[in-house]
């Protein structure tokens, strides 16, 4: 290290002396924007990682003091990011920099009011490292790059019609037609599908479908057959279906494990309630 920094202040006074300025001696160091991604998704949280290169091009490699990394949201600071394990820059050469980072979805809808309805919002990564250039003391450097993450919004599933197929002795067996509503900017596929017959919050029948793909902001329309027993339901619930009415206690719900081929990530299983 004495030796460079014998180096570099010979090279500074022969500067000086040929008229040259400090940056002739000193090139600060670029950056470059590898990728930002997610790492996981989920309903409630975003995980993801952003890659930058730092590449050096002096012929002498240069101490890392501090290297500060936030995410900013709206124009404004909000995520502070652990500093990277790097101690300097080697000389004539590019150093790839990994920070993670982690976004409640709470917080993007709070934080920018139309998050949600977009689908989508815009980070800002903010990287501030300070290097210490020999003979020339501290240089602090300040870069910036926009990227886009998604907002996830779980898909809904609405009853958008029924009807009573067949009926005999001990059960009636009813035809539902139930509408798949992805509101993402990804696509979903789901696996196997289990479709419950609820009252009370007991479950009275159930059935499986066949797994489902959507697009960004597709829709799907998906029937099914359902029987249900007349010792399950009750006289009721039997005498309301039979007349062409969907009895307000006789509950749907939905439950499939879900995936997005766009981004390449397992959700959670998705489960809630059909509309009716």
């Amino acid at each position: 290290m004495r030796v460079l920094w014998l180096f570099v202040a010979v090279v500074l006074g022969l500067a000086g002396c040929a008229g040259l300025g400090v940056d002739d001696v000193y090139r600060a160091p670029t950056f470059q924007h590898q990728s930002s991604q997610l790492t996981a998704l989920s309903w409630q949280q975003l995980d993801g990682r952003s890659r930058v290169t730092i590449t050096n091009p002096n012929a002498y490699s240069l101490p890392i003091q501090s290297l500060r990394a936030e995410l900013w949201l709206d124009g404004e600071p909000w995520l502070q990011l652990d500093s990277p394990p790097i101690s300097g820059l080697p000389a004539g050469r590019a150093t790839t920099v990994n920070l993670d980072w982690s976004l409640a979805v709470s917080g993007l809808i709070d934080r920018v009011a139309d998050a949600y309805d977009n689908g989508e919002v815009a980070l800002m990564l903010h990287l501030s490292p300070t290097v210490d250039v020999p003979v020339l003391g501290p240089r602090q450097l300040s870069w910036e790059q926009s990227f886009t993450v998604p907002v996830p919004r779980l898909p809904t599933v609405q009853l958008a019609d029924w009807r009573v197929d067949s009926i005999n002795l001990t059960s009636v067996t009813v035809e539902l037609d139930l509408l798949l509503d992805n509101p993402n900017r990804f696509g979903l596929s789901t696996g196997p599908v289990e479709l419950a017959v609820r009252t009370g919050g007991d479950p009275i029948s159930a059935v499986s479908l066949s797994p489902v793909s959507m697009g960004s902001g597709e829709k799907r329309m998906q029937s099914t057959r359902l029987r249900l027993d007349y010792g399950d339901l009750g006289g009721t619930f039997v005498n309301a279906l039979r007349d062409g009415r969907w009895p307000n206690d006789l509950e749907l719900e939905w439950r499939a494990p879900v995936r997005s081929p766009d981004l390449g990530l397992a959700l959670p299983d998705f489960v809630g309630e059909v509309a009716l």
